[in-house]
This record gives C-alpha cells, structure tokens and sequence, in this order.
C-alpha cells in the first residue's frame, strides 16, 4: 500500500498539483484506480488541521481495489465507503481552495490608493479632489485554479449535479404536518424514495450504494450525504473567483436552488417539540450549517456583482427571508445573514430595501460589539460594518445614531491593550485593529456631522497616532486614512489638528516608511493639512515640507508624484506671492511644464493643471510671474494643450487659468484675446452641448476678458499697473531662470504700445470688439436660456458686459 499526501504540507512549498488531481479523480468518480479510504485518520487530520490532510490508500502496482474488509462488527447504519470517500474528498478541496480564496472583506487599503476624480476630497477653488476607486475587488486565486481548470469543470458538474438532486421541489412537498399544540411545524419532505445511485455510476451523479433513501434530511441518518451537500454549496462559493464565473453558476440555476433550499429551512428555531414532548431535530446536524454556508455563498455570489445582487431584489420574499435570518437563535447563520445584507447594499446602494437592511444589521452588530465576544465574533462584525459603510452615506448615519464608532474605540483600544499579553494571537489582534480603524475610516469618510461629533473623542486622535507610529505597515496605513478623512472636516482641521502629532508624523512617514502603501497614504492626508484656513500650512512649510516633497516627485511611482502635486496646489492656494514664488522655483519650471504637457498621465497633468491656476491667482503679480516664466509664446502654447485635453478636468483647469490670466492688465488680456485658437477654443467652449462645469468657466473667461473696472482710458491705468507688475516679477524671474536653461528672450510679455488709441478707443472697448469679430457676444446670449440655472446666471453677467 502506498500512502499519498492529498493536500500541501507547507504553504511555503507551493501546491500539491498532482494531488489536487487525484482527489477530483475520487471525487467524480474515475475508473482509473478505484480507492479505499482510511477514514480514522482523515477525521482526526480534519479536525487538527485546517489545511486538511487526506490519506488515501491505493495498491498503485496492480490499480485494483482492495476487497480486504476490516474484521470487526458493523453497525446497521454503516456509512457506504464510495460516500464517505466522496464526501471527504470533497472537504478537502473545499478547505484547499479556501486556502487560495480572495479576500473577504471587500474593501482594502489597496482599494484607496487607486484613484479617479470626482468629489470625495477637499480640492481648492472648485470642490473636486480624489474618490476611492470601487473597480475590481477580485485578488489573484493563486494556483488552486487557474492550473487546474478542466479539473475546476469537473468538481462545478459534480456540485452541481450534487445540489440539484437534493433540491426539494415544493410541488412535491407533502402537506405541512402539525406535530405541536404550540402549532410548531415540520415538514415532510420527497414525495416518494429517491431512487438509489450505484457506487459505480457514471462520473458527476452522487449517491450510496444499497438502501434507497427518503431524503437528506430523513432520521434514517444519512449525514454523510448532508455533509456532501453541505461542501458542494461551499465549494461553489470558493469558486466565484470572477464575475465571468458568478455569472455562469447564475445561468446554471444555482442561485434558484440554493434560495430554494434556504425557504424550506425555518428560520430561528433548530427544534421543534412533538406532542409527547420528545424533542427531535428536524433539520440533522446540518440544519442550521446548510442556512450559514447558502448565505455565505450568496455572499460570494453577489460579491461586486450588480447583477446578481439585484436578483435578490426582484421579490420581497426573497430579500426578506435573509432579513430573516438576522434574528436567527444561531450566530452564524446571524453573521452570514448580515454579511450578505451588507454586500447587497454595497452594491445596490439605492435599493427600497435599505432601511430595512440597516435596522436588522446595525443592530446586531452593535450587540456583538457591546457584549465584547471573541476576537474572531468581533473581527467579523467590525468587517461586515465596513462593508455596510462603504460609500453609503445612509448607513454611515444609521451607525453614527447607534453610537458604533465610540464602540468601535473602545473595540480598538480594547486591541491595542490585549496584543501586549504573551496569550494573544497576535495576527488576529492586527487584523482587528486593521479592519477597526479601515471601518472607523468609512464611518467619518463624508458626513460633516460625524466628523465634528467624533472630533470630540480625544481617544480617537490618541488611536489616530498610536496607529501611525504602530509596527505593522496596514494598520498606519489605515490610521493615516482616518486622519485623512478628519482632515475633511474644516471645523476639526482648525481647532483639533494643531494640538495633535498628526502632521509630525505624516511628515516622517512620507520621507522614510519603507512600506510603499504607508508613503501613498500620508502623502494623500498632507493636501488637506496645508489649505489656506489651515493654520497648519505655515508649520509645515518651515519644518521642511517642499524639500520632502520634492523627493517625492523624484520617484518612479506615479501616484506619490501625484500627491506631491496635489500639496503644491492646495499649499499655493490663496497663498502668499513668497510662497507661489518658492514653489515655482523648488518644482523647475521645466520640471512642471513636462508634466502639464503629458497627456499620458492624466491624473499628474490634472495637478499640474490646478498648480499653474493658483500660481496666477490673485492679483497681477501673480499672473505676470506666470507670464514671464514661460513668455507669451510658450503660455499660449501650454493653454491650448490643456484646452485640447481629453479630460474634462484638465479642460476646466487650463479654462480657470485662462479665466485667472484674464483678471490682469490689457497685456495680460492679449495673451488670451491675442491669439486666434484661443479664441475659437472659447467659441467652442461656449456651445449649448457641453457640461455646466465647462460653460460656466468659459463664460467667467469672457466676462473677465470685456470686465472694465473703471471706464478709464487704457493709457491711464492699464500701462501703469503693468510696469508695477512686470518690475516685481522680473525681478523675481532672474531667480526662477537659474539652473532652467532659459534667456532673457523666454521671458517675453506682450508689448502694450502697439495698441493704436489713435481714436479714443480704450483697451477694454477694443478687447469687446475682438470677442464680438468672433460672435462671442452671440453665443453668450444663447445661455442665457441654457436649462441650468447657474450658467443662465452666469450668461447674463457676460452679456452684460457687451
């Protein structure tokens, strides 16, 4: 006899491929070698390991069955050997490929460092900034799969064939049968026996050999079979690794027949009293297991799936008889209940039904959290919480209301006190206050109200700090992202975050935490810490923060260049000319014009966009700084490149600056209204077909460009404040040219004694005349009748101006 190891010793090593062949070779049922199975040893391996070892004997010379039989008493309810055999492999795969699943949460901190834009944080001047990108949750499956994929096709046809046998069809279901005064009821399953599967039928049919049974759930006792169910509904979960896979088990029935099932269990009670006052167990010792892992493939089913989540929401009795289950007498099957609830409404976070999801969740888990249980009970409610909080402002409130983020301090520093005993499980203690601070995170990450109600909780910021300078790289990533979140909050950013560490500690693990996760992390808090009613903003600056910065625009990844452009603009915002200086000069003035002109990497243009915007705001210092950095020429070419750009964002930057530009001089005028494509990209910009956002930055251009303050002639106060502002910057561009490669040729401005006011005409008259010679004041009346208001509003002021 030749023992084999049907499972991995050591993760280390790798997996055991040919083994994982051979257990789907016993599983269906293949006539290769036929096995008999040492199950002693297989139990009491299952129970030790959670891995799973399995031994099979197998006579490999002569690949004949062992027809030696134990001599020993057999019981009348002996359990089929080929069932048992089946059952066991089936448990074996299913913990192996629940070794290699993906992650479970949902959300993690990966998922915050990938970014699009929106209106998820504090962006100066227009409201917009980073968002979390939802995208795929789906991690790598290792080689469990993706190495074994006909061998994948034969364990589906098995399950499913598996679970399509012991599906109970209610046509065939036998009146409900009132076994208790109480009116308690059981039910009576198959109408009729099932008719019994030989040992030795085809591959993929499931069964045992001899006596026909009445149905899985018959006291006769067939609990191996209720065990062969059980893993067939398990193992499917494991195998929703895609959504290209959840959609195939969707279009074989599955779903159908696992709700099927899960109706004709009763929900919270496990026993029912007979008349005689016996008590016997309707459901087996899988009654209330079959509930726990039918949600928990739901779970898997639905995960990122919107398609399948909304299938759930088709009927009421649907959703409902999971709603149910939260109330169940069984954690578990509790748990798993508002585990799927959560998911659902993480996908579908519109649905009708969310109320009723939140006051069946919440309050569970804020049981669990009040009761304080076991870390394993409370890792798995601090997780669904998150998962029900994820972009879900809804939730976000109903939680708030429940008190679950003081609980959820306590849960953490409750964490935090017990990793420091020698009895602990430290992985499990991380990953607690990992998920603890990632929920706390959720919670605050877009109410103000939260936000300003748990600035109040000094315990939070001193859990705040104690994570970021933790030695485990997820949990201060993690920690960073609460004080991002805070930092939201304009009220807690001025009166709280002067008092703490917060920034200290950014600012060291932004220039020396080796965990990249960590740098992209504090790097996206900084922004929201050096706005202009930050009082931060100055601290930072003295303390070093633009050579730190600079070392970030240094590195190959591009999402900390980014960053690092996202706290150069928010720092310049209503900044000091000193400060606008000092940031120009530190980043190059080469260095930011390749990145305004990369149009390969949008999200750096984006922010070098909005840099350039804030360095010519103000006031006309500004503006000719700007001007005289890269001269007339080379300005006009950089506007049109972010005029041209393909993304709306970058568009509507290049169009604020122009429109910031256009506040200064007659010459800081012409730079604009001096150059035919600037001016037919305004044209076009002003058609009834683009965005709001777009018309409306358009339309501040034009009323900015024909704006005459005083009425004055041109020569009487245009020259006068151009030589001021002009002197200034010159003086300060000899400093901005060094090192840049550039003469004193670059810094070219337009000539304003060419204007001829040989006719009286002054400059603002003459700049209206341009705009009208390309029907600008024709097309600025046309939105004064766009269907939004603020562009209507915004049209009349710049028909005014004509």
């Amino acid at each position: 006899m030749h023992d084999l190891e049907c499972f991995r010793y050591i993760e280390k090593k790798g997996y055991c491929s040919g083994i994982f062949k051979e257990l789907v070779r016993v599983l269906v049922g293949g006539k290769h070698q036929k096995r008999k199975i040492d199950t002693t040893s297989v139990e009491e391996d299952i129970k030790s390991d959670n891995r799973v070892k399995v031994r099979i004997s197998a006579d490999i010379e002569t690949g004949v069955e062992n027809e030696t039989k134990e001599e020993e008493d057999v019981e009348p309810e002996t359990i089929p050997a080929d069932l048992k055999l089946k059952q066991l492999s089936l448990q074996a795969i299913d913990s192996y490929l629940g070794n290699n699943k993906r992650k479970e949460f949902g959300i993690d901190i990966n998922d915050y460092n990938t970014v699009k834009y929106g209106q998820r944080d504090i962006n100066t001047e227009y409201g917009e900034g980073e968002e979390v990108q939802e995208g795929e949750n789906w991690a790598a499956c290792g080689d469990a799969m993706s190495d074994f994929e006909s061998e994948s096709d034969e364990i589906i046809e098995f399950v499913v064939e598996n679970i399509r046998k012991n599906t109970l069809d209610k046509k065939k279901l036998k009146r409900k049968r009132r076994i208790s005064s109480k009116g308690v009821w059981a039910r009576s399953y198959f109408d009729g026996n099932r008719s019994s599967i030989s040992s030795n039928s085809s591959a993929g049919s499931v069964g045992s050999t001899g006596s026909s049974s009445s149905g899985i759930w018959s006291e006769s006792g067939k609990v191996e079979e209720q065990r062969l169910l059980i893993y067939s509904i398990s193992v499917i979960g494991k195998l929703c690794t895609s959504k290209q896979r959840q959609m195939y088990f969707m279009d074989l029935g599955i779903v159908d027949m696992l709700q099927l099932l899960l109706e004709q269990q009763k929900p919270q009670h496990s026993r029912y009293e007979q008349e005689e006052g016996s008590q016997v167990e309707v459901g087996g010792i899988g009654h209330r297991r079959i509930e726990q892992v039918i949600l928990d493939t739901f779970s898997d089913l639905v995960n990122e799936n919107k398609m399948v989540a909304e299938w759930f929401f088709c009927t009421s009795n649907r959703i409902h008889s999971v709603i149910e289950r939260t109330k169940s007498d069984n954690y578990d099957v509790q748990s798993a209940a508002c585990r799927l609830l959560a998911k659902l409404s993480k996908v579908c976070p519109n649905t009708r039904y969310l109320h009723q999801v939140a006051i069946s969740v919440v309050p569970v888990i804020s049981n669990t959290l009040t009761s304080k249980g076991s870390e394993d009970r409370l890792l798995k409610e601090v997780q669904t919480l998150g998962l029900l909080c994820h972009s879900n402002e809804y939730m976000q409130i109903t939680a708030y209301e429940a008190r679950l983020i003081q609980k959820l301090v306590d849960v953490m520093q409750q964490a935090e006190q017990a990793q420091q005993s020698d009895f602990v499980d430290y992985s499990r203690s991380v990953s607690l206050q990992y998920y603890t601070l990632l929920t706390i995170a959720e919670l605050i990450s877009t109410r103000e109200e939260i936000r300003a109600a748990i600035s109040q909780e000094d315990a939070m910021f001193d859990v705040i700090e104690r994570g970021m300078q933790h030695t485990q790289n997820q949990i201060r990533a993690a920690a960073c992202l609460c004080a991002r979140y805070l930092a939201r909050s304009t009220k807690v950013l001025r009166t709280r975050f002067p008092d703490t560490k917060i920034l200290t500690l950014l600012m060291q693990l932004i220039d020396t935490d080796p965990d990249a996760n960590v740098r992209l992390m504090a790097s996206s808090t900084l922004p929201n810490l050096v706005l202009d009613y930050s009082p931060m903003r100055q601290d930072a600056i003295e303390n070093g923060l633009v050579n730190k910065l600079l070392r970030l625009l240094d590195s190959n990844n591009y999402l900390l260049v980014k960053n690092a452009l996202w706290t150069f603009k928010n720092m310049s915002s209503m900044a000091e000319f000193e400060i606008k200086q000092n940031i120009l000069r530190s980043v190059g003035s080469e260095r930011l014009y390749s990145y305004l002109t990369d149009c390969s990497r949008i999200p750096i243009q984006e922010q070098a966009a909005n840099l350039l915007r804030n360095i010519a705001c103000s006031n006309e210092a500004d503006i000719e700084l700007v001007v005289h950095c890269y001269g007339v020429s080379r300005l006009r070419g950089l506007l049109k490149t972010l005029t041209s750009s393909t993304s709306e964002h970058v568009l509507t930057h290049g169009l604020y600056t122009m429109t910031n530009i256009a506040i200064g001089t007659f010459a800081h005028k012409m730079v604009i209204a001096g150059d035919d494509q600037l001016l037919t990209t305004i044209v076009s910009m002003l058609d009834p077909a683009n965005s709001s956002e777009i018309k409306i930055a358009t339309l501040w251009c034009v009323t900015n460009l024909a704006w005459n303050d005083d009425g004055d002639s041109f020569f009487s106060t245009e020259n006068t404040n151009q030589a001021q502002a002009q002197s200034q910057a010159q003086a300060q561009t000899q400093i901005l040219g060094q090192g840049q490669g550039l003469s004193t040729s670059d810094f070219e401005s337009v000539d304003s004694t060419t204007f001829d006011n040989s006719d009286g005409t002054n400059g603002t008259s003459y700049l209206i005349s341009i705009l009208k010679n390309y029907h600008i004041d024709k097309k600025t009346e046309a939105l004064i009748k766009d269907k939004d208001l603020e562009v209507r509003d915004r049209a009349m002021v710049a028909f005014g101006m004509f």
